[in-house]
């Protein structure tokens, strides 16, 4: 059989050197991974966001991906196809910060999804119509700014963790949010 076929979960961590070329290998070989995490590695200069286009290209199931800096260059398109492919095992999901609304068409497709993080709420944006998955229960937000407490509030009481980053973390925070 090929190398990795059995494999269904991977954690790099502290790896000083990942190259584009084997982050590619392993999205195409290790097929049937649940759970792929990249946590604290150096990547080749050149490494661009092919392997995760390849991941969710190659990969027969997901259930958990997280990926942070220096995995930094993707493309949300490929996020998306992992959200349809995905969308009845797919449950944590926390990758290098985005807008949340480049995340709308992933979490409509994303009905299992119930751990997100590294979502960035741009000052100017505009959350009306915006829903995170029903399931949703841990939520990591960062750049929340106090006029944009309001949109958390459907989501308290469901939300077991809540990790935000905000700008003004002091008692207008609380009061706002509590």
């Amino acid at each position: 059989g090929t190398l990795g076929c059995n494999l269904r979960s991977l954690e790099i961590r502290g790896y000083k050197l990942i190259s584009k070329d084997g982050l590619v290998d392993i999205a195409r070989y290790c097929k049937d991974l649940r759970s792929l995490r990249l946590d604290g590695n150096g990547i080749d200069r050149y490494a661009n966001g092919k392997w995760l286009h390849e991941l969710a290209l190659c990969n027969t199931v997901m259930e958990s991906l997280y990926f942070q800096d220096p995995f930094d260059t993707y493309n949300m398109k490929d996020v998306t196809v992992l959200a349809k492919k995905y969308s009845k095992s797919l449950a944590s999901l926390h990758i290098y910060p985005e807008s949340l609304n480049e995340f709308r068409e992933v979490f409509n497709h994303s009905k299992k999804l119930d751990h997100f993080g590294y979502g960035i709420i741009n000052k100017d944006w505009d959350y009306s119509g915006f829903e995170f998955p029903q399931n949703i229960c841990s939520l990591r937000i960062e750049e929340l700014h106090e006029d944009q407490f309001p949109f958390l509030h459907p989501y308290l009481n469901q939300l077991r963790e809540l990790d935000l980053k905000c700008r003004v973390i002091d008692h207008i925070c609380q009061r706002v949010l509590f």
